[in-house]
Parts: C-alpha cells; sequence; structure tokens
C-alpha cells in the first residue's frame, strides 16, 4: 500500500513538473518552423516539427526543393531521391538511411504525421551535399544547395545568421551559450518551485504526505529531490530544443531513462541538481511537531525584487498539511538597515507573512509553533 501511494505522489509531481518549462516555452511553440532553400521558402501542406532536437520536414517537398526525383515504394514503406550521382533511400521508422548503399544512422528516423511521411531535414540536405543551419531564435532552418546561383534569403541578416556557432554536442552537455541560458533562469525556477510547484505537488495528497511525515517515510525526500531535478530537466530539454547548436540524440535516446541521466550529468556539472541547492530532513519543533524541512544552501541577497527561501517547512495537521516558508526580505532590509527573515504560508488562495523572524532553523521552527493553534 505504501509503494502505491509513493507512486501515485511521484507521478503526479511529475506532472507538476512539467508546467513551468511549458509556460516558458509557449512563445516559442507558437512560432512555426519555418524552411528556406537557396533563398526560398518551403510551403508545406502539413507543418515542419521538432522531434527530440531534429527538425522534421514533409519528405516529397524537401527532395524537390534540392532537385531530387522522388519515388515511392509502397511495399516497403519507403522513399528514394535521385539527384545525379547520388540517391538516397530513406524507409518509415527505420533509424537507418541508405545514400548510394552507404548505412547513414539517424537520431530520429522518417515518421507518419497527417498522412505524410516526414523526414530529418539536416540528414536528407546533408546527403545532396547542401549546407544546413539552424536559427532557433527565428525557428528556421536556411538550406543552401551546391547550386551554383545558391543564396541565403535576403531577409536574414549577419547578425542573424551568426547567432549560433551551429557546433554539435552530446546530449548530456551543453554550449556555453546555453549554459548561460539555463544558469540565467535559475532565480525564475527556484521562485516558482518555492512557491507554487513543491506545494502544489504535495498538498495534492495531504493525508498520504502527511504521513510520510509522521512516520519520517524515506520516499518523501526522492518525491521532493525529484521535482527539483525533473523542473530542470525540462528546461534543459527546452533550451536544447531551440538551441543555435545542435545536440546529438543518439538512437534510443527517446528512451526516458536515458535522457534523464544525460541531463542529470549537467545538472551535477553544473551545480543545479537538487541536492546541491538544497538539503532536506525530518525536525521537530520546539514544541515537538514533527516537520519535513528542506534547508537551501543560500539566498540571493543583491537582488531587491528577488524573495528566496532559506527554509520550506512542511507539517501534519489533523486535516493534511501546512506549508511554511523562511524567506528574505531585501527590500525591507534597504530600509530598516539590517538583514530580515520572514515567516510565510503558501496555500491554495495565495501566501500569508506571519511577520519578521530570526535568520536561523530554530528560529523558523520556532514561529512555526507560534503558527500552529
Amino acid at each position: 500500500m505504501e509503494q502505491k501511494i509513493f507512486k501515485r505522489v511521484l507521478a503526479l509531481v511529475c506532472v507538476i513538473a512539467l508546467l513551468l518549462p511549458c509556460t516558458l516555452s509557449m512563445a516559442d511553440d507558437e512560432n512555426p518552423v519555418t524552411v528556406f532553400v537557396d533563398g526560398n521558402q518551403l510551403v508545406f501542406d502539413v507543418n515542419p516539427i521538432i522531434e527530440y532536437g531534429r527538425t522534421m520536414v514533409p519528405m516529397r517537398y524537401i527532395f524537390e526543393a534540392l532537385g531530387a526525383e522522388v519515388t515511392w515504394d509502397q511495399e516497403t514503406s519507403t522513399a528514394f531521391g535521385t539527384k545525379g550521382d547520388i540517391c538516397v533511400a530513406i524507409q518509415i521508422g527505420n533509424s537507418t538511411m541508405f545514400v548510394n548503399n552507404k548505412a547513414v544512422e539517424l537520431d530520429v528516423p522518417a515518421m507518419l504525421a497527417d498522412g505524410r511521411t516526414l523526414v530529418p531535414v539536416r540528414a536528407i540536405s546533408e546527403s545532396f551535399n547542401a549546407k544546413v543551419s539552424w536559427d532557433g531564435n527565428l525557428r528556421r532552418v536556411t538550406i543552401i544547395s551546391n547550386s551554383e546561383n545558391s543564396e541565403a534569403p535576403s531577409e536574414i541578416n549577419d547578425n542573424e545568421q551568426k547567432a549560433g556557432s551551429g557546433t554539435d554536442y552530446k546530449l548530456n552537455e551543453l554550449s556555453p551559450a546555453d549554459q548561460e541560458k539555463l544558469l540565467g533562469l535559475y532565480s525564475d525556477i527556484r521562485y516558482g518551485f518555492e512557491q507554487k510547484f513543491l506545494f502544489d505537488g504535495l498538498s495534492a495528497y495531504p493525508a498520504e504526505i502527511a504521513s510520510f511525515i509522521e512516520t519520517q517515510n524515506d520516499n518523501l525526500p526522492i518525491v521532493v529531490y525529484d521535482i527539483w531535478d525533473r523542473i530542470l530537466m525540462n528546461q534543459i530539454l527546452d533550451i536544447q530544443m531551440n538551441s543555435s547548436d545542435n545536440y546529438l540524440f543518439s538512437a534510443g535516446a527517446e528512451d526516458e531513462n536515458a535522457i534523464m541521466a544525460a541531463y542529470a550529468q549537467i545538472l551535477n556539472n553544473t551545480g543545479l541538481n537538487a541536492q546541491n541547492i538544497f538539503g532536506v530532513s525530518y525536525e521537530k519543533t520546539p514544541k515537538g511537531k514533527n516537520v519535513f524541512l528542506l534547508s537551501f544552501n543560500g539566498v540571493d541577497t543583491t537582488n531587491p525584487m528577488l524573495i528566496q527561501c532559506r527554509y520550506i517547512g512542511i507539517v501534519p495537521v489533523s486535516n493534511g498539511i501546512r506549508y511554511f516558508t523562511s524567506e528574505n526580505s531585501t527590500v525591507t532590509a534597504q530600509i530598516v538597515g539590517h538583514e530580515v527573515t520572514m515567516l510565510c504560508e503558501v496555500n491554495g488562495t495565495g501566501r500569508k507573512n506571519y511577520g519578521n523572524i530570526g535568520s536561523s532553523k530554530n528560529d523558523f521552527l520556532k514561529g512555526i509553533d507560534n503558527e500552529l493553534k
């Protein structure tokens, strides 16, 4: 029974952890991917999609735009594109493409979508010796074929063309520019985790979480660390998919465990893994009330508009749990001339401020006692 409850809670918080990256990437999803070949924009009857970091486009359009003659073998679901002495064969669902009978491994195989066969635009184009670049900001693929009259789309200026290095990176690493993006999002992600996502995840099953705290269950730390890590992992995915650099997804990378292992390495390398950001422990208030405590490894007191938690305390009560925070107040500190820490509580309708307390763990636990009535 206990394992079943744990799995239900973990499944819920994994969904909660997806909400932040979806919000951050919403603007990008509203802009369709465009494809230019030798300065001419291709018009598709099915929009291109990005699948595991690779842009997929309708097969016949890209073959014909590159000057290749297309034939289709219905029995084997294989497309053949021929141009001069180059013949490309690509089969739906097969991660191996053949160029003049030489095997080429694909990160993403050809697939069916809305009645059309979609193929990886970079792999197809480069098979015909074309040059391909990706502008993540504009969500634009630019292809320069090996024709003598080839030219880039005139509306893209030099600065836009040079926005990314076009360097290939492994799935378990970030380019310097993309690492800077991730680190730049840290404060926003942390605020969302502290004030919303952790609360939402745990309060959905208040009785079960309360029981975990009363019994000091080993599964609760796993759940809490997992919420943080999955928020960061989903943000890494968003950054890589919209990057000007290229990330190599090997065959089988669609396995969630493989992706998580790669992203866990990025979190470790950047110091953004959960256990480097905060510790967890089971504590008691001075009056003996059980508390599940998150202790953060630092707060930013340089930004007057930024609120970060020193501690978060989840306390079991008769009707479930209560969620207390110990927060810095940089604005108030600048006014009064000394450090200020506030005792607050997050609930389903917002956040309540109970006033100032000391900055230590004991001050926080004592403050919780004062509000448990």
